[in-house]
């Protein structure tokens, strides 16, 4: 019996851990709030924080960051450069503040 109730917290504890990774990389992707809010939520609220991350957080990703990064299909030169990490940028009419692949905030605007 003892062997069966470590193996049910095991079991338990491997779910949260996966969920919340789930959480974590899918509100990344879906959600226009923070991944990392979304990622606390569900490690500290476990099977209803996920719950409630699927019901209330995935929005489609429609907040600001998520807009900004859309190619220009006009002339297809890259408009912004990260000078931490090289990501580019396709977006001529927009302001870039921060990268979206490392955070940094040294983004240039190139034409």
């Amino acid at each position: 019996m003892a062997n069966g109730l470590v193996f049910l917290a095991f079991l338990t504890l491997v779910v949260g851990l996966v969920g919340t990774v789930w959480v974590f990389v899918d509100a990344a992707e879906n959600s226009s709030q923070s991944a990392v809010l979304w990622g606390l939520v569900a490690f500290f609220g476990g099977f209803l924080g996920i719950l409630l991350y699927v019901l209330l957080g995935r929005d489609g990703g429609t907040g600001e960051d998520r807009t900004r990064s859309v190619p220009d299909r006009g002339t297809g030169k890259i408009s912004h450069r990260c000078q931490s990490c090289g990501e580019k940028y396709y977006a001529p009419d927009s302001d870039i503040d921060t990268c979206r692949s490392c955070g940094g905030i040294r983004v240039e605007r190139l034409n």
